[in-house]
């Protein structure tokens, strides 16, 4: 039998949505909280967060480190899909160390761009052998965060 999570997904956008949407599909319970909701991770209180087991951060970069302070302040684990908050890194690991949870984040969710990881790494090595190659990033036009070139 697998376990139920309690969840918490922070931000409401496309990936916001769509991992909320799937976690319920399979039978997870999910609390979803929009920025306006957490402003200025206000949400994010003890009382709010007692029977979360994660809390998942697809928001922005000027909401992301508020809610790590939360989130870490209230001992809870996390997963946070959000960029923009690197230059932070070592005061958030501070923060988690600190609290003595979990913490993952990675730079991009998509299926596809980590399908796409896993090929350039098994391309590499032909780059030894006199081969080369070109990478060219596109972005869906409502990506928030895709380069201004792009939109």
């Amino acid at each position: 039998m697998t376990r139920r999570l309690n969840l918490v997904v922070l931000g409401r956008g496309k990936t916001g949505a769509l991992v909320a949407d799937v976690a319920c599909e399979r039978g997870h319970q999910v609390q979803a909280v929009a920025s306006a909701e957490n402003n200025d991770a206000a949400w994010l209180t003890a009382e709010n967060l007692r029977q979360a087991d994660v809390v998942i951060d697809f928001t922005a970069p000027h909401a992301v480190l508020s809610n790590i302070e939360a989130v870490t302040r209230n001992g809870k684990p996390m997963v946070v899909g959000t960029t923009g908050w690197y230059p932070e890194m070592q005061r958030v690991k501070m923060l988690v160390e600190a609290a003595g949870t979990g913490f993952v984040f990675g730079a991009n969710f998509s299926y596809g761009v980590n399908l796409f990881f896993q090929i350039l790494k098994a391309a590499a090595p032909a780059l030894a052998h006199g081969y080369s190659g070109h990478i060219i990033e596109r972005h869906h036009i409502h990506k928030k965060d895709a380069p201004r070139a792009l939109r």
